[in-house]
């Protein structure tokens, strides 16, 4: 699993929570960062990552992720503090599957 915040707060939290309930985690403070943890390890199975980052942001990075080509399915949750209905439909055009607020 890759958490991708550029807010230590948020990336630790998550990280915290997912350790606890068992999974591998591995954060990125940046986008670019998740996008070179994405291009060089297969076997991510999920993608958590913040909508606003600085550089490459969470649509980018998600719109990256789904123009891989990749053995399996990707999931990708998109947070954001973000809420109104047009937001929504950028993030699943952007190739999120969830969209959740922080």
């Amino acid at each position: 699993m890759l958490v991708a915040d550029d807010q230590s707060f948020w990336r630790k939290a998550l990280e915290e929570s997912l350790l606890e309930n068992g999974h591998r985690v591995i954060v990125a403070e940046s986008g670019e960062k998740a996008w070179q943890v994405l291009e060089a390890e297969s076997d991510i199975d999920l993608l958590v990552t913040d909508w606003i980052m600085p550089g490459v942001d969470g649509l980018e990075l998600c719109r990256r992720a789904r123009a891989m080509q990749r053995n399996r399915y990707l999931p990708i949750i998109l947070m954001t503090s973000r809420g109104d209905s047009a937001d929504l439909v950028s993030a699943l055009e952007a190739g999120a599957d969830a969209f959740i607020r922080k």
